[in-house]
């Protein structure tokens, strides 16, 4: 009996842990699709998918996902490769947790609660996108590197 109830909690556990990474996933994988359809506005995506602190952050917010539309239009640039893996659903989605040491070192000036809320969307055709939640929400879905640095700097509008 014990056995049966210990491999309960585990199985329980593992789904509990897989369904959160399935629900962040799925609002990832709707955010993206949602940023190139044509008919939702940029006002129905950052109220639907961005956490945001006032106004003038949202306003950044609805700037950032024009950005992405307008600078898609280059099809061998990168926001154009972007836009054609999300569209032909060329993209995966992984977890903190999942990522390899060289993907990892990169978050370190992220405060050790938040890293388990940092997720990279791998593309087919161009580098890896990262993004940051915060209680279902997108704090950034944009971020950079500097040269000759590891670090990953997200941009937010918190």
């Amino acid at each position: 009996m014990k056995y049966v109830i210990l491999t309960l909690l585990v199985v329980n556990s593992f789904s509990i842990n897989g369904q959160e990474v399935t629900d962040h996933s799925q609002i990832l994988k709707e955010f993206y699709f949602d940023l190139y359809a044509d008919n939702i506005t940029p006002e129905e995506i950052v109220s639907e998918y961005i956490l945001y602190s006032d106004a003038s952050q949202y306003k950044k917010a609805i700037d950032m996902v024009l950005d992405f539309r307008n600078l898609a239009i280059e099809e061998n640039e990168h926001f154009g490769l972007l836009k054609k893996d999300i569209k032909e659903n060329n993209f995966s989605i992984s977890a903190y947790s999942y990522f390899d040491e060289s993907d990892k070192v990169k978050f370190t000036e992220v405060a050790k609660e938040k890293r388990n809320n940092i997720y990279k969307v791998t593309l087919k055709n161009t580098i890896p996108q990262y993004v940051l939640l915060e209680n279902n929400k997108i704090v950034s879905f944009f971020g950079f590197q500097k040269a000759g640095s590891n670090e990953y700097y997200f941009v937010g509008f918190q």
